[in-house]
């Protein structure tokens, strides 16, 4: 009677354990949530939603105040997800289209293009010459054979 018992509790143990959620489901469904809560053009730290806002906001803006605001805004979410080439091909259009004397503007502007062509380059060079010297700054070694 007792091993009939043990066995019944053990069953029902397995049974039981098999309908509830593991906490790895648990937490992919918590990961889901919190990424559809979060992936908003508000925040900095969803390029792809913020690049998806800036495409539909170009797309209705008329401005070239507006215009420059939202490739700005573009650039800066194709740095955040590296494409670096398109984030370079915008911002060349807005350094030449800026006014030199928005001095902020301008000097933001350049400095930013000047991290995508160091990015676009720090990636051209690992990949070309693929070595530990060769994928991180400062370059040495290898990275000039």
């Amino acid at each position: 009677m007792k091993k009939l018992f043990t066995l019944t509790v053990a069953i029902s143990t397995l049974l039981g354990c098999q309908s509830k959620p593991s906490s790895h489901e648990d937490m992919i469904t918590l990961l889901q949530k919190l990424s559809k809560e979060y992936a908003t053009a508000e925040n900095g730290f969803a390029p792809e939603a913020v690049l998806a806002h800036a495409n539909t906001q170009l797309a209705t803006v008329t401005g070239d105040q507006q215009r420059m605001l939202y490739s700005y805004t573009k650039a800066d979410a194709f740095l955040k997800l590296g494409e670096e080439e398109k984030a370079i091909e915008l911002l060349e259009e807005i350094v030449r289209h800026i006014n030199p004397e928005n001095t902020r503007a301008f000097q933001v502007a350049r400095t930013d293009l000047a991290m995508a062509y160091l990015r676009l380059g720090e990636q051209t060079n690992c990949v070309g010459r693929h070595s530990v010297e060769s994928c991180v700054l400062p370059l040495r070694g290898a990275a000039f054979t």
